[in-house]
């Protein structure tokens, strides 16, 4: 575990890393001793561990980077310009919160499994539990269409909703037609008419 002196002397190396942006070091300052030393590195003239703490920005993990490469990947930036790697947890961005839904077919084999939106829960059912997920997406769509029958007998049966057809009628000789494709068809095959509006 770093001692206090050593954690500042790494804030103070983020803060060089920080104004030296996208600067690469390539090789360390120094390295403590060539032979039977302890594989410490050396920054002005105090030994520093081999790997500093640091957080991943986007999540909130911690990482241990090489001190030797500090410099390049406190330096490292997102496509977006944000930093890849901060000093502190403070920094990260702060996670979302998972929703109520869970995987059932997970949790009936004892395995918890946390989501952060539908999209996820539906990708991981489609995926890892398609047998499940296929039945579910049935028994949903059947009760809708049982939702929408009763509404719409309910609306029939008050008036509201004249009977549906599906034909088609040509507007020049009346003649039903089941399509709009179909319609087209016979104004070119009975009117001869090679464009319809």
């Amino acid at each position: 575990m770093p001692t206090a002196d050593q954690i500042d002397e790494v804030q103070q190396m983020y803060e060089e890393a920080e104004t030296r942006a996208r600067s690469i070091v390539k090789e360390p300052e120094e390295r403590a001793g060539t032979s039977g030393s302890s594989g410490l590195i050396k920054y002005n003239g105090k030994e520093m561990p081999e790997r500093m703490p640091a957080f991943r920005r986007l999540t909130g993990t911690q990482v241990f980077l090489p001190t030797v490469q500090l410099a390049y990947h406190m330096a490292k930036r997102h496509s977006d310009g944000s930093k890849v790697f901060v000093r502190t947890q403070a920094e990260c961005l702060t996670q979302p919160e998972p929703i109520d839904e869970s995987c059932e077919v997970c949790a009936r084999r004892e395995i918890k499994k946390r989501f952060f939106n539908t999209y996820d829960l539906e990708a991981h059912m489609d995926v890892f539990h398609p047998r499940e997920w296929g039945i579910q997406q049935r028994d949903l769509d059947r009760r809708e269409r049982q939702e929408e029958r009763v509404i719409l007998r309910a609306l029939v049966e008050r008036g509201q909703v004249q009977e549906v057809t599906n034909e088609l009628k040509c507007e020049l000789c009346g003649k039903a037609v089941k399509s709009q494709f179909g319609l087209q068809a016979h104004k070119r095959a009975a009117h001869k008419m090679s464009t319809v509006s």
